[in-house]
């Protein structure tokens, strides 16, 4: 936790990209006391998963406040690119 501390404390305001994921939710309650200096984002593609969108309604609800969406349409890159692979 000092490092988050140590690391926040040279910025006025910061960004957390919060996937849902086990990660991230440990990781947001470890920047707990920097939840006021935090800009708290998702990025939703259009097709994610119901479990993972009710973690993200939970810790909204923990945090006080809706996090920032940033909208991708991954149905429509698929279209016009195809699918990713190696």
């Amino acid at each position: 936790m000092e490092a988050a501390a140590h690391a926040v404390a040279r910025h006025e305001k910061i960004g957390f990209q919060f996937s849902g994921g086990r990660d991230s939710v440990a990781a947001l309650h470890v920047m707990r006391p920097h939840w006021d200096r935090m800009a708290i984002y998702i990025t939703d593609t259009g097709d994610t998963w119901l479990g993972t969108r009710a973690v993200t309604e939970r810790m909204q609800e923990i945090v006080g406040r809706e996090f920032t969406v940033i909208l991708s349409d991954v149905h429509a890159y698929q279209q016009e690119h195809g699918w990713p692979f190696d």
